[in-house]
């Protein structure tokens, strides 16, 4: 319904939109995407018509100077057809239109499909508490029921917030003056790993709201009433809860298998599948199969930001390693920070193992990936699966760890870190705190996760019990990483501790105190503030392989920003300089639209992405201040930000230093000395050739 619909039915609309209380231009752009298939109304319009309809500002499209014109009918006002760049109804006059007024009150708009619907400007017959108005606007207030004998589009405020008829399929949308209200959260699975791993996360959340996973009922003894359960899921007409979420893959098979075993969970339209996979190809996921398929899933992804009243955010689970969680999702990116800017994003990223590989070219596409979306500054957690299938061996007692075993481990820490969203606490931590106190710099925001305790529901009984203090040691040491890196090669910078179950804030207090004392732990100086605490009396669930209803006392997941995982991007990124050096599969990657001097790039980003964790360790702290400004204010941290800083806090070694002291020191990663070896081993290929 995009190119037959009239100036005055999108007028109506936007109008509507911008009457209900809270509305940004953000929703109101979604909206009218998703009503009419585009916006033809950009933010600061928008931005401009809400402050003068809230504040009594003129009316909207007004200039200031009719400001005594508008507000003597405070709940009347009218705009220009032309802003919206579609022709007017050839039943009115242009001039009849824009004299002709309209209720400041929130109120419901039937966009019908019918030709004369549109074309005569007419409203549609409403019902409102038995009332039918056929002309002008009805007189609805908030809080009131309104419905409709046909079987389109409705939009506008209902008792439990509007109903969005399409076809004759009802959508429960929340809005901000609705009775369930919140702060929703939108999670966007990508790729086989992101996909498999947002599936086991749903289990998990669907068991600790009291939702039967395979079709989304509310168990009555375990229905969790008094969690914001809207944050996560959306309630049907018909009492089932749907999952907020878009579950994407280039490939069927995946999302296929989900269909089958949680299909009456998930809305049809949340699970997105491509034709063809992307081969564990970076420039396959960015430039061609992708690309094709990036309309889609942002078709998807719109239509679950319509069902949000206030969106705070989205919450990725996708690789590092794969072709579709590598390339594919720096496109989506792209386009989500731009369709969306200013959003909150946080990712949860399966990392490449050293040791345990899944595929030859993981350094290339992790790298690539890396380096893309290196300047978003969002919060990027890392893990890896060797360090994961270690932990389920040594502290499950598990054989052979299968990936189930693997995801469902890493969805512990992903339900405790979205814990305080979903279930209030009595210290909260929303998506926002996340990027404000564990990224110091823009591109120092990779993140690792430890949880404790680890038991299977075997040993819950009787190992369970451990103290508060013990279990905050016990994240800091390193049998219980989730990543491969030794943290005694670097430094802790800020870190979340995110407490769950029968634990104190004076128990919580005392164990991070314990901290100081342990040989393993050490921070940098410039950063005041270590800890972010975090506290929710809900009890975690016993996981291993299965899900289980067993309860843990207490529990503990430490989000923490080491200086030492730069060892991590060495590592990788020696791999890749030796498969680059000898212009290994590059082929693949030049074949599918890439750029071979994108090789070049990715490795320059590479290494100043490890400079910054070479100062960020190496500072002093005199740079205190300005951390505790950019912390308090939210700031991330930008280059100009950086170099500022570097100044203030009497940095002194420059780039021509730190190159000279790398050449006497025989560091062999920079520009030139890659040159030297090039030649020396015969390379013809570089870039000076």
């Amino acid at each position: 319904m995009a190119s037959g619909v009239d100036a005055r039915t999108r007028q109506r609309v936007v109008i509507e939109f911008l009457t209900a209380e809270g509305t940004g231009p953000l929703d109101i752009q979604v909206r009218l995407r998703r009503v009419f298939g585009d916006c033809t109304v950009d933010s600061a319009t928008l931005t401009r018509w809400i402050k003068r309809v809230w504040c009594g500002v003129g009316g909207v499209g007004s200039d200031d100077s009719e400001q005594g014109q508008h507000s003597k009918h405070p709940h009347y006002y009218y705009e220009p057809l032309d802003t919206f760049n579609s022709a007017p109804s050839t039943s009115t006059s242009s001039q009849q239109q824009q004299q002709r007024p309209f209720f400041h009150q929130p109120f419901s708009v039937h966009t019908c499909t019918d030709e004369e619907g549109i074309n005569n400007g007419d409203w549609t017959e409403l019902h409102h508490n038995n009332n039918s108005p056929s002309n002008g606007p009805p007189d609805l207030l908030a809080g009131t029921t309104t419905t409709t004998t046909t079987h389109n589009r409705i939009i506008g405020p209902q008792n439990n917030g509007p109903l969005h008829l399409t076809n004759g399929t009802t959508h429960k949308m929340q809005t901000s003056g609705s009775s369930g209200g919140g702060r929703e959260v939108l999670s966007i699975h990508v790729g086989q790993a992101g996909v498999q791993l947002g599936a086991t996360c749903w289990q998990l959340f669907c068991l600790e709201h009291g939702i039967q996973a395979s079709d989304g009922t509310k168990l009555s003894d375990e229905w969790r009433e008094g969690s914001l359960n809207e944050t996560l899921f959306y309630e049907t007409p018909q009492g089932k809860m749907v999952p907020r979420t878009v579950l994407a893959d280039l490939e069927p098979s995946v999302v296929d298998n989900v269909r089958k075993e949680f299909g009456d969970l998930f809305q049809p339209d949340s699970l997105f599948t491509g034709k063809e996979d992307a081969a564990t190809n970076f420039a396959r996921g960015r430039y061609s199969v992708g690309r094709a398929a990036l309309e889609g899933v942002m078709e998807s992804v719109r239509k679950q930001v319509e069902a949000c009243s206030s969106l705070q955010g989205f919450v990725f689970t996708h690789s590092f390693g794969g072709g579709t969680g590598s390339g594919f999702m720096t496109l989506l990116l792209d386009k989500l920070t731009r369709e969306y800017p200013g959003i909150n994003l946080m990712r949860f990223c399966v990392f490449p193992s050293p040791r345990m590989s899944t595929g030859i070219v993981e350094p290339y596409n992790a790298i690539l990936h890396a380096t893309t979306t290196i300047n978003y500054g969002h919060c990027v957690f890392v893990f890896d699966n060797e360090a994961t299938y270690n932990l389920c061996v040594n502290k499950l007692g598990i054989s052979r760890p299968t990936y189930h075993h693997l995801n469902a481990r890493v969805a512990q820490v992903i339900s405790s870190a979205t814990l305080s969203l979903r279930i209030p606490g009595s210290l909260n931590v929303d998506l926002a705190d996340y990027s404000t106190n564990l990224v110091p710099k823009r591109r120092l925001h990779f993140p690792v996760m430890t949880y404790a305790p680890v038991i299977s529901p075997d040993s819950a009984r009787h190992q369970g019990n451990q103290s508060v203090t013990d279990m905050t040691t016990d994240c800091f040491n390193p049998s219980s990483q989730m990543a491969t890196y030794n943290p005694d090669n670097g430094k802790y910078m800020p870190c979340c501790l995110l407490y769950r179950g029968d634990i104190t804030a004076s128990e919580a207090s005392k164990a991070t105190n314990a901290l100081t004392n342990l040989s393993n732990v050490h921070f940098v100086e410039w950063c005041p503030k270590r800890y972010k605490i975090g506290i929710n009396s809900s009890r975690p669930c016993v996981v291993t392989g299965k899900l289980s209803h067993d309860k843990l006392p207490k529990s503990i997941c430490v989000l923490a920003n080491t200086t030492a995982f730069k060892d991590t991007w060495v590592t990788l990124g020696n791999k890749f300089k030796m498969m680059y050096g000898k212009r290994a599969f590059v082929h693949w990657y030049t074949g599918e639209g890439l750029e071979e001097s994108e090789f070049d790039d990715a490795l320059e980003t590479l290494a100043q992405l490890i400079t910054d964790y070479e100062e960020a360790e190496g500072e002093d702290q005199q740079g205190e201040e300005e951390w505790e400004e950019r912390r308090e204010g939210g700031e991330t941290g930008g280059k100009k930000d950086d170099r500022e800083e570097r100044r203030q806090g009497g940095e002194t070694r420059g780039r021509k230093d730190r190159s000279e002291e790398k050449r006497q020191g025989g560091e062999t990663t920079g520009r030139r000395d890659e040159g030297e070896e090039r030649r020396q081993g015969g390379e013809t290929t570089g870039r000076r050739d």
